[in-house]
């Protein structure tokens, strides 16, 4: 019941995330940041889409929301393993997704 509260919750929000940290560290200028986070958002919402959804969610959790581990699993009602491992595989799946455009 909670995991369904949780993505449904997570389904009402934007879809844009600010998911990138590493094309927002590679720059020294946080507003040129930005600018390549937009200039990117579609890209970064159709790689988001592809995710399976404990895998979405554990993202959105832990980059929108910036929970731990700890308050991801209790969210989503499972353990903190199995959010590290959603986590380790979206990561995986978004840097392929995603190799054209960061650093």
């Amino acid at each position: 019941m909670a995991h369904n509260l949780a993505m449904d919750e997570l389904r009402r929000r934007s879809h844009t995330v600010t998911l990138v940290e590493e094309t927002a560290t590679a720059s020294a200028d946080p507003d040129e940041a930005a600018e390549d986070i937009q200039s990117h958002a579609q890209e970064i919402r159709n790689a988001m889409s592809a995710l399976p959804p404990l895998e979405y969610a554990c993202v959105v959790l832990r980059f929108m929301e910036h929970r731990t581990t700890a308050e991801i699993a209790h969210q989503l009602d499972c353990t903190p393993r199995q959010v590290t491992l959603a986590l380790s595989y979206a990561y995986k799946v978004l840097r392929h997704a995603l190799s054209d455009i960061l650093p």
